[in-house]
């Protein structure tokens, strides 16, 4: 592996640590003061409101001191800090994680022309089309939910990584259908019509709430990352380091059939570790609909996942 990725991975890992325990400190904390707000709301209803303070004083030297509040705290955080540890390790990571910028890339390698005034099918053919990616993306569904008392479960996936293809038309419409359906999917619609600035923070911050309850099971709407796959086989290499922070929609426009199958192979190699879905949408440069199927199952050919698994989307009205 790349001495870059590596490095990568290093930084990534000494990160996720730091975010770990520092939730773990923060709900420490948060417990600590919890208690002694229960403490003291307890001794107020029967009218010894404070007796409580300076319990570890008398416990280890007989006699309350000064300062026994911050002592009495400071033991109640160490206590609750082993406790906290473990949901902190999965939700530091998931508030630190973000978009893998050096993996995949938010823009098509080339805009479609017109570049950015397309925002939906328009055609009958366009919207089955996109009718059946959308069910396609959605059979992924969103994952399953862990048990409580279990945060570092994560729900195994029938299908990690699956292959399809989109074909017909013109190379424009092809590319632009794939534009505006990740840029539907990735939620950027939908943050776009909010109105403020307010809204869009909070809507942001429901999203990584959302992820961080382990517990509960993911709204539908939840907004799926989307990208490109990049055109460079040196850009590429970064697949290996590639782990879904949440279901992930990749799109493979006008790819080289050796890179294609390059990174197909990559994100074969790891997708047993992957948490969330991915779905890689190829879309078709030139070639016609049956010579890039033939193509993508071949490029597909070694991955169990996607093998003989790769539906058509077509744009070509019949």
């Amino acid at each position: 592996m790349d001495t870059r990725i590596q490095g990568r991975h290093g930084v990534g890992r000494g990160k996720e640590a730091a975010a770990t325990f520092a939730v773990a400190g923060a709900g420490a904390i948060a417990l600590a003061l919890g208690t002694e707000g229960v403490a003291l709301l307890l001794g107020a209803l029967a009218g010894q409101a404070g007796a409580h303070r300076g319990w570890l004083d008398t416990l280890l030297l007989g006699q309350p001191l000064p300062g026994a509040l911050l002592r009495e705290l400071a033991l109640l955080t160490a206590a609750a800090f082993p406790l906290c540890l473990l949901p902190a390790r999965r939700i530091g990571p998931t508030l630190l994680a973000r978009y893998d910028a050096a993996a995949l890339r938010v823009d098509p390698p080339a805009a479609p022309a017109p570049a950015s005034a397309w925002t939906g099918p328009r055609s009958p053919a366009q919207q089955a089309a996109w009718a059946g990616l959308e069910r396609w993306c959605q059979a992924a569904g969103p994952a399953a939910s862990a048990p409580f008392w279990q945060p570092l479960a994560a729900a195994e996936l029938a299908q990690p990584l699956k292959v399809a293809v989109l074909t017909g038309g013109s190379v424009a419409e092809r590319s632009q259908l794939a534009l505006a359906f990740s840029r539907h999917i990735d939620g950027t619609v939908r943050l776009r019509a909010l109105e403020g600035k307010l809204r869009r923070i909070a809507w942001r911050l429901r999203i990584k709430l959302d992820e961080c309850l382990w517990w509960r099971p993911l709204p539908p709407d939840t907004p799926w990352d989307a990208g490109y796959l990049p055109a460079r086989a040196t850009d590429l290499a970064h697949l290996h380091a590639f782990r879904p922070r949440r279901a992930t929609l990749i799109v493979a426009d006008g790819l080289h059939p050796r890179l294609l199958s390059q990174a197909l192979r990559m994100l074969e190699q790891h997708c047993a570790e992957f948490r969330h879905p991915v779905r890689v949408l190829v879309v078709d440069a030139a070639q016609p609909a049956e010579d890039r199927l033939r193509g993508v199952r071949q490029a597909a050919q070694p991955c169990a996942q996607v093998r003989g698994q790769v539906p058509v989307f077509e744009l070509d009205t019949v």
